[in-house]
C-alpha cells in the first residue's frame, strides 16, 4: 500500500481508539461467567469433551468462545486485559483489510477511508468490543474479510480454510459461499465453478443444526419465516446507517442503472445476505447482531467515486463518526457501569468471606440489573464459594430471565437462612450503591426474631433470639451455649412427617465427677427416651417420635436428669449443657 492508504488505515485505528478506549476499564458480565468456568468444569472431570458441547442457543464457537475464555483465563486468570487487546488486535485487522479491499477494488486513498472510517465508528461495535462473550462478531468479521480478500487474490485454498475456521467461530460462516458465488458471478465469472466447493460445508453444517444439535427452548429465540423478517430488514436497515445508508444505498442504484457498475450494488447484497441468519429471529432485534454485516456498509462506503463526490462523501463521513460515537456513548456508560459493579461485588465480597472463613454467602440488596448482568451464570464459583444465596424474601423484586432458570439457583428458605447463620461459616453481604458490607450481625438481628416467629423446626439455644420458646429450667446463654437445671422445656415448631427429635450438648467432667447421670426426653406425659452419661460426652442423640404429639404446630419438649450438680462458688442446679434441638423427617 501507498502513504495515503497506510495513514487510512492509522486514521480508521484512531476513531476505533477514539470512540472505544475506554473498553479496556470494562470487566467481565453477564456470559463471560458461563465461558470463564469452562477451566473448572474441565478440571471437575469434565474433560476437554465440554469444549464440543453444543450451548448457548444450541452452538459449538470452538475458537471464539470456548478455547478463547478456556485458553486465557487458564493462563492469565480472572484478568479482562487479555481479552481486550485480543479483541483490538482482530479489530485492527479488520479495518486493514476494508482498507485493503477497498483499495483493491480500486479505490482512492479517500475511498479506502471512508470504509475504514465507517467501520470503526459503528455505535454497534461497542458490545464485541466491551464484551468478551461477544467476541465472535470481531473474530468472525476477521474470518469474512480475510476469506474475501484471498478470493479477491485467487487464493483458492487458503480461502477455503479460512472459511472452515469459521464455522468455529460463528453459525453465519453459512452464508459465505452465496456471497463467493455472487462475486464471481458478477465479476469473474470463469471463476464461479470454483466457488461451488465452498457450499458442501455450508450445507452440512445446515443439516447439523436443523436435526442433530438440539434447538434453543423459549420464545426469544424462536425462528419465524414470515413476511415479518422485511419488517426486520428494514429495522436493522435503519440502525445499522440511519439516512447515510439510504443515501449509500442510493448511490448503489444510481450506479448499476447509469454506470453498470454493480459493484456498489454487490456490497448492499452483502449487507442483506449476512443479516439473513438473524432475520428470522424476530423476538430479539439486537444492535451488536450488526457488527458483520456492517463490513458490506463500509465496503460500500468504499466504492464512491470522483474526487467531488469523495470530498462530499469524508464530509459526511465525519459527521456520521460524531453521531456514531454520541450513539455508542449509553452502552459504553452501560457496560462500563455495570462491569464495574459486579466486579465490585465479587472481588469485595469473596475479601470479605476469605476472612471470615465462611463457605456460604448471602446477598442483600441485589436489583434487577445487577442480578441479569453479573449473577446469573453463578460467577462466585470462579472464586471457589458454591454455597450462595439472596437473602430470603429479596428474590420476589427480581426480575430475572425465565430461560435462564430465573433466580432459583439462589433461593434459599428462612429456616436454611438460619442454620447456614448458626453454623458460624456464613457471611451477609450487603449492596448498596458500590459500596459492599459485611451486615451479618445486624441481619442475624433481624431474621432470628422472624424465624422464632414462625415456628422454627430448629432451636439454638446459645442463640438469645430463641428464648421466647423456652419454658422454665434454662439458665442464661454462655457463650455459644445454655446450661439446663434438673429440668427444663421447650416448645418447637412440627410438622406432620417428623420422625425423631436430634438434641446436641455436652456432659463435662463437673457433672460425671460426681457418678453417672441420666437424660430422659419426654413430650407432655409420653417418655420419648432416656440416654445415661457415664464419661465426657459431645452427645449428638436421636430420639424417636411417635405419632400425634404435636399440638397447632408446636411440640412440647421435657428435659430432665436425674441428678443435678453443684460447683463451688455457684448457687445454680446445673443438668447438662445444651447446644441445639431440632426435629428430623
Amino acid at each position: 500500500m501507498t502513504r495515503g492508504f497506510w495513514l487510512a488505515w492509522l486514521a480508521a485505528v484512531a476513531v476505533c481508539f477514539g470512540v472505544y478506549w475506554q473498553a479496556f476499564d470494562v470487566w467481565f458480565l453477564m456470559d463471560d461467567f458461563a465461558w470463564l468456568g469452562l477451566k473448572q468444569e474441565i478440571d471437575a472431570g469434565g474433560g476437554l469433551a465440554v469444549l464440543f458441547e453444543p450451548r448457548a442457543q444450541g452452538t459449538v464457537r470452538l475458537f471464539s468462545e470456548r478455547l478463547y475464555f478456556f485458553g486465557l483465563s487458564s493462563i492469565f486468570g480472572i484478568d479482562p486485559l487479555p481479552f481486550r487487546l485480543i479483541a483490538f488486535g482482530c479489530q485492527l485487522a479488520v479495518l486493514w483489510l476494508l482498507v485493503r479491499i477497498a483499495a483493491f477494488l480500486g479505490g482512492t486513498w479517500m475511498q479506502a477511508l471512508a470504509a475504514g472510517v465507517v467501520y470503526a465508528a459503528s455505535a454497534h461495535l461497542a458490545r464485541p468490543l466491551m464484551w468478551a462473550a461477544s467476541f465472535n462478531q470481531i473474530l468472525a468479521s476477521l474470518c469474512l474479510l480475510l476469506a474475501f480478500w484471498f478470493l479477491l487474490r485467487g487464493r483458492w485454498w487458503a480461502q477455503y480454510a479460512v472459511y472452515l475456521v469459521w464455522f468455529g467461530v460463528l453459525e453465519t460462516a453459512v452464508v459465505y459461499p452465496a456471497l463467493a458465488t455472487l462475486y464471481c458471478w458478477l465479476f469473474a465469472r470463469e471463476q464461479w465453478r470454483r466457488t461451488l466447493w465452498l457450499w458442501p460445508p455450508a450445507l452440512l453444517f445446515v443439516v447439523l443444526h436443523l436435526f442433530v444439535i438440539p434447538r434453543p427452548s423459549g420464545n426469544e429465540y424462536a425462528a419465524v419465516y414470515d413476511l415479518g423478517m422485511l419488517a426486520s430488514l428494514g429495522e436493522y436497515s435503519w440502525m445499522a446507517a440511519g439516512a447515510f445508508g439510504v443515501a449509500l444505498l442510493g448511490w448503489a442504484v444510481w450506479r448499476a442503472a447509469k454506470e453498470r457498475d454493480f459493484l456498489p450494488l454487490y456490497f448492499a447484497a452483502w449487507f442483506v445476505v449476512l443479516l439473513a441468519p438473524v432475520l428470522p429471529l424476530q423476538n430479539r432485534i439486537s444492535g451488536y447482531y450488526l457488527a458483520l454485516p456492517l463490513t458490506g456498509v463500509a465496503l460500500l462506503a468504499g466504492t464512491v467515486r470522483g474526487r467531488v463526490a469523495g470530498m462530499v462523501e469524508l464530509a459526511v463521513c465525519a459527521g456520521y463518526v460524531w453521531m456514531s460515537a454520541s450513539a455508542a456513548r449509553p452502552e459504553i456508560d452501560f457496560f462500563l457501569t455495570a462491569s464495574q459493579r459486579i466486579q465490585n461485588l465479587l472481588e469485595n465480597g469473596s475479601t470479605a468471606a476469605r476472612a471470615k472463613g465462611a463457605d456460604t454467602v448471602l446477598l442483600s440488596g441485589i436489583d434487577t440489573e445487577l442480578f441479569n448482568t453479573g449473577l446469573q451464570d453463578t460467577p462466585f464459583r470462579l472464586y471457589g464459594l458454591n454455597k450462595v444465596y439472596l437473602v430470603p424474601g429479596s428474590e420476589s423484586g427480581i426480575r430475572a430471565r425465565a430461560d435462564l432458570g430465573g433466580v432459583s439457583a439462589y433461593k434459599i428458605s428462612q429456616r436454611q437462612a438460619v442454620e447456614a447463620l448458626e453454623s458460624g461459616k456464613t457471611i451477609v453481604l450487603s449492596i448498596a450503591g458500590d459500596r459492599v458490607s459485611d451486615a451479618t450481625n445486624r441481619y442475624r438481628s433481624v431474621i432470628l426474631p422472624q424465624y422464632v416467629q414462625s415456628r422454627p423446626r430448629s432451636i439454638n439455644l446459645g442463640e438469645t433470639a430463641y428464648e421466647s420458646l423456652l419454658g422454665p429450667g434454662w439458665w442464661p446463654v454462655e457463650g455459644k451455649f445454655r446450661w439446663m437445671a434438673k429440668t427444663a422445656s421447650l416448645r418447637i415448631g412440627a410438622e406432620p412427617g417428623d420422625r425423631r427429635v436430634r438434641v446436641t450438648g455436652f456432659c463435662p467432667e463437673t457433672v460425671i465427677a460426681q457418678g453417672p447421670v441420666s437424660l430422659t426426653v419426654a413430650s407432655g406425659s409420653t417418655v420419648l427416651g432416656t440416654k445415661r452419661f457415664e464419661k465426657v460426652d459431645a452427645f449428638d442423640w436421636r430420639v424417636d417420635l411417635p405419632p400425634g404429639l404435636s399440638r397447632d404446630g408446636w411440640l412440647p419438649l421435657t428435659f430432665s436428669v436425674d441428678r443435678a450438680t453443684r460447683v463451688p462458688g455457684d448457687k445454680r442446679d446445673l443438668g447438662l449443657i445444651w447446644g441445639t434441638v431440632s426435629l428430623q423427617q
